[in-house]
């Protein structure tokens, strides 16, 4: 029953309902695409005031549903993220249900993600981003083209709207699922390759959508497609380095330090106990630059008076990290945001603790680069991919490889955990690759795979030239997904 556009899993069967696909003859504005296209999704919730007479695209995707105002709900306007249940989302992290029920978070010191100390007393809002795309005298951006009446689409929304997002070229693109219309809601043309993007789902609202798009160029954009307003940084990233940024804070003037011949200790210093200089070992620490406004080194931005201290005033960057010697592929959050996996072009995976700014541990790949990274929803295992075409699957915490799997016969291109058949006994995720293989479920001729995501209703796939496909999960899976609940779920035979 396999074809392009099914495939069969051993929950059922798996059916493509939403396809974009270049047109045979189209030239993508600024030439062929390089990179290949990653793409991305987000749910949002919009006021549901009047439900359509019959069912569509949108019902299948679980959308027009009345929000209920129960205990924990959601309130119109907030999103889930393409791998969110409902009740996962309705429940606090750990961290936060910490903070509330502590009366002297006040007094604790601040770290690297610790909010901006707030002097004056009054609420402050949030920080958007600065310039409108439309009026900016950016050579960045060559060209903008949005929907005819988009603002009007956008308000006539109701219920759950599912947005997606892919690069194409010099293009970023803003597009609905299940819109018959044939045009991107947006599409912005810059004069440099976007490589990768993320969007905010913590933020995302029917009102603004914070989304920020790394470029080829090493540099940077912060930008809202729904009130059409950009914020360019011009970080100039150098190979092996990750920066820390705060949206809600200005840029300052940084230069970071040069970790050749250097080797940070404990105590900050780059000497050895004996007094001399040691060579820095990527494998064994990462080299940190701290900005005079680093929350280790201003304590909070304020004077010995208590009075904020110009030269300490919280800026960009938060902080600067030089991983490694050769340029970092990719990075990921542990789900409760204290720990960072990191691969790069040297073939290693490294787990640094965010909070400490150290480097907790640094595993090799079985041969070449790794190319892709997951982090399991539980936080128990970490699965990567490289060109050894290999699925490592890592124990962070157990600190050793539990598996090394095979199936595919190229470079492995994405990699995601399905949380919907992950219930913490066994684990689903999928793999694409450059041998046209979606692992372990299809092979799909002559395309190379470049993206995959998982949603609770759907599997989201691009290839390389930009042809994307939403794949609706089995009608017999989704009736056993009560409230977004995976535990009756059998596992996997």
């Amino acid at each position: 029953m396999d074809n392009e556009s099914t495939f069969v899993a051993p929950e059922g069967v798996y059916t493509v309902i939403d396809e974009h696909k270049p047109p045979p003859n189209f030239t993508p504005f600024g030439g062929p695409a390089l990179f290949p296209t990653k793409v991305s999704s987000v749910v949002v919730s919009f006021p549901a005031t009047k439900q359509g007479s019959s069912p569509g695209f949108v019902q299948l995707l679980g959308g027009n549903k009345d929000i209920k105002k129960a205990n924990g709900s959601k309130e119109d306007g907030v999103s889930l993220s393409s791998s969110d249940t409902p009740d996962e989302a309705d429940q606090p992290n750990s961290t936060q249900e910490h903070v509330a029920g502590n009366p002297s978070v006040s007094q604790e010191p601040h770290t690297l993600f610790s909010p901006i100390p707030n002097v004056s007393g009054k609420k402050k809002p949030a920080t958007r981003p600065k310039h409108n795309m439309r009026t900016t005298s950016s050579t960045f951006i060559n060209r903008i083209q949005t929907a005819e009446g988009l603002v009007k689409t956008l308000q006539s929304k109701q219920g759950e709207v599912t947005f997606l997002f892919y690069n194409l070229s010099k293009s970023w693109l803003w597009i609905e699922a299940g819109s018959k219309a044939k045009d991107a809601l947006s599409r912005i043309t810059f004069s440099h390759h976007p490589t990768c993007h993320d969007v905010n789902t913590s933020t995302a609202s029917p009102e603004h959508l914070d989304v920020i798009i790394g470029f080829n160029s090493g540099d940077l954009v912060w930008l809202d497609p729904v009130t059409s307003r950009l914020h360019i940084k011009f970080p100039m990233h150098r190979n092996g380095t990750i920066i820390v940024y705060d949206k809600e804070r200005d840029d300052g003037v940084f230069v970071p330090q040069d970790p050749v011949g250097k080797s940070l200790d404990s105590n900050g210093t780059s000497t050895s106990e004996d007094g001399s200089q040691k060579e820095w070992d990527p494998t064994d620490s990462i080299f940190v630059t701290m900005p005079p406004w680093h929350p280790v080194s201003s304590g909070g931005g304020l004077s010995n008076n208590g009075k904020p201290d110009k030269e300490k005033t919280a800026k960009n960057p938060v902080s600067h990290w030089r991983v490694s010697r050769r340029s970092i592929v990719d990075f990921v959050f542990s789900p409760d945001v204290k720990y960072v996996g990191a691969i790069s072009e040297d073939g290693c995976l490294r787990v640094i603790d965010a909070l400490a700014e150290q480097l907790i541990d640094c595993y090799a790949s079985y041969f070449g680069s790794l190319t892709c990274i997951a982090w399991s929803h539980d936080g128990r295992f970490i699965l990567t991919g490289g060109q050894d075409d290999l699925l490592t699957i890592f124990s962070p915490w157990e600190q050793r490889v539990v598996a090394r799997c095979q199936g595919h016969s190229s470079f492995v291109s994405a990699l995601a955990f399905d949380d919907l058949r992950c219930d913490g006994r066994t684990y689903r995720f999928g793999s694409v690759g450059e041998d046209n293989k979606l692992i372990l479920i299809k092979n799909i001729e002559g395309e190379i795979l470049t993206a995959i995501s998982f949603s609770p209703r759907s599997i989201l796939t691009s290839t390389k030239v930009g042809h994307i496909k939403l794949w609706i999960r089995p009608l017999a899976l989704r009736s056993r997904t009560k409230m977004g609940r995976v535990a009756d779920i059998d596992p996997l035979t």
